[in-house]
C-alpha cells in the first residue's frame, strides 16, 4: 500500500478527531494534547497569513516606491509599545485611529447590509407571491414590538389596542426567527460532528477505530485495577 500525503493527512486528522472525542468521557492528557496542537497551529497559521498579508499590503508598495505606507507600518510597530511600561501610552494612538477607522467601516456597512438593503428588498419585492405579504406583516409587527411610545399596558384607543396586538404578533415572529437561527446553528453543528464521524468510518481512518477502542479499554482496566 503506496503512502502519500493524504493517507498521512487523512490519519492524522483521525487521530486528532478520536482524541477531542475522547472529552466525551472525560478530560484527559490525550485530549488537552489535541486542543494545544490546535491552538498552536491556529496561531501559526494566522501569524503566517497576517505577515503575508502585511507584506504584501504594506512592504511591497512601500518598496517599490509608494512612500505613504510607511505611515501604516508606523503606526503598527507602534502597537507594540505596549509591552514597553515606560512608552506603553503611546500604543493608544494606533489604537485609537483602529478603533475609529473600524467603527466607522462597521456602521456603513452594517447599515447598508441590515439596514437599506433589507428595505430595498422588501419595496421591490414580489408581492404576486402570498409569502411576501407575510414576510411584509412579519417586518410590520416585528417593527411595532420596538415602538414604546405609543400604547402600552394601562393605556387605552384605538390606536393602543392595534400596538398592543401587533407587538405581540412581532414578538412572535421574532421568536420564530430566533428558533430558525437556533435550529439552523444546531443543524449546522450537528452535520459537522457528523462529517467528523463520517470521515472515522472510512479508510485509511477506520483503522484507527479499533485500535483507539482498545486503548480505551486497556486504560478502563487499568484505572479499575488502580483504585481496587
Amino acid at each position: 500500500m503506496n503512502i502519500d500525503a493524504t493517507m498521512v493527512g487523512a490519519l492524522i486528522a483521525g487521530a486528532a478527531t478520536i482524541a477531542i472525542y475522547s472529552y466525551l468521557y472525560e478530560e484527559n492528557a490525550v485530549y488537552r494534547l489535541a486542543e494545544s496542537l490546535l491552538i498552536g497551529l491556529a496561531t501559526g497559521n494566522v501569524v503566517a497569513i497576517t505577515w503575508d498579508a502585511v507584506r504584501r499590503a504594506a512592504f511591497v508598495p512601500l518598496v517599490g516606491g509608494q512612500v505613504i505606507w510607511i505611515i501604516p507600518i508606523v503606526l503598527g510597530m507602534i502597537m507594540y509599545l505596549y509591552f514597553l511600561k515606560q512608552y506603553s501610552y503611546l500604543y493608544r494612538i494606533p489604537l485609537a485611529f483602529l478603533v475609529g477607522v473600524g467603527t466607522g467601516l462597521t456602521i456603513r456597512g452594517s447599515v447598508s447590509a441590515n439596514l437599506i438593503d433589507q428595505l430595498v428588498g422588501t419595496i421591490n419585492a414580489d408581492f404576486s407571491n402570498p409569502s411576501n405579504w407575510l414576510m411584509l406583516l412579519g417586518i410590520v409587527a416585528s417593527t411595532l414590538y420596538f415602538v414604546f411610545t405609543f400604547g402600552g399596558q394601562g393605556k387605552t384607543g384605538y390606536y393602543s389596542q392595534f400596538h398592543s396586538r401587533f407587538s405581540t404578533l412581532g414578538r412572535w415572529f421574532l421568536m420564530a426567527a430566533f428558533g430558525a437561527t437556533f435550529g439552523n446553528v444546531v443543524q449546522g453543528r450537528i452535520s459537522s460532528a457528523w462529517g467528523r464521524v463520517g470521515s472515522l468510518l472510512t479508510p485509511p481512518a477506520i483503522y484507527e477505530v479499533p485500535i483507539a477502542i482498545a486503548i480505551f479499554v486497556i486504560y478502563l482496566i487499568y484505572r479499575k485495577r488502580k483504585h481496587t
